[in-house]
């Protein structure tokens, strides 16, 4: 999916230096949005539906393209896969821990838009870095062997990764220089197995690797300056 982003490059660059000299407009919106997570192979049973907000800032290159700078908070719950070593070095897999996820992710793209002046069609794309941060709520064995006697949160994890996202929309106009932004999209994002902070010491406990494969469905506004 990230190849195929980025194999949409030379239709962004053709886009922006195509169009005719006009102003550089720019506009500013917010909006949340519910994502629900698709099956994929990795990180055990997937999380479930997770709310995400954003603050689109959209540098317009004529009246077919802009540029797009999409900062977003997403969040995520439901189970994922741990990993530890016994004291004589078996290693046990527990695929139903419990587990939230927590994005901040800044994307930057393009953005085309359909001469269609009602409901103003557009499509998008983006790239960037998301920090992701994981927390596991652990039971039964995982948790005699993995959560010290005196913790008070669980295990967990985080760092930086690559992300991408399309986006495709409608934004009709609600008054003067407002827009409605009705939008549906989809976002990857690939966490690997790394060890995790705050397990008991000496059992190699790791997070296997996490597949971030959503689909979402959006509301917000956008405030042209």
């Amino acid at each position: 999916m990230l190849l195929a982003i980025v194999g949409c490059a030379p239709v962004w660059f053709a886009l922006f230096f195509t169009q005719p000299a006009a102003a550089v407009d720019l506009a500013v919106g917010g909006g949340a949005a519910v994502q629900f997570d698709l099956p994929d192979r990795a990180g055990g049973a997937g999380l479930g539906a997770g709310p995400a907000l954003h603050v689109p800032v959209l540098v317009g290159l004529g009246p077919a393209a802009a540029l797009r700078f999409v900062p977003e908070v997403s969040f995520g719950w439901g189970a994922g896969r741990v990993s530890w070593d016994d004291p004589s070095g078996v290693r046990y897999v527990d695929d139903g821990a419990q587990l939230v996820v927590a994005g901040v992710v800044l994307g930057i793209g393009a953005e085309a838009r359909l001469p269609v002046e009602v409901v103003r069609p557009y499509f998008g794309a983006t790239l960037g870095l998301g920090w992701y941060g994981t927390w596991y709520g652990l039971d039964g064995a995982a948790a005699a062997a993995l959560v010290p006697a005196d913790a008070q949160v669980g295990p967990r994890v985080g760092g930086v990764v690559p992300s991408g996202a399309l986006a495709l929309g409608l934004r009709p106009e609600l008054a003067e220089r407002v827009a409605l932004q009705v939008e549906t999209g989809y976002s990857v994002a690939f966490l690997g197995a790394r060890g995790l902070t705050g397990a008991i010491d000496g059992v190699d406990a790791r997070r296997e690797a996490v597949g971030l494969n959503a689909i979402r469905f959006g509301l917000g506004l956008l405030f042209s300056l």
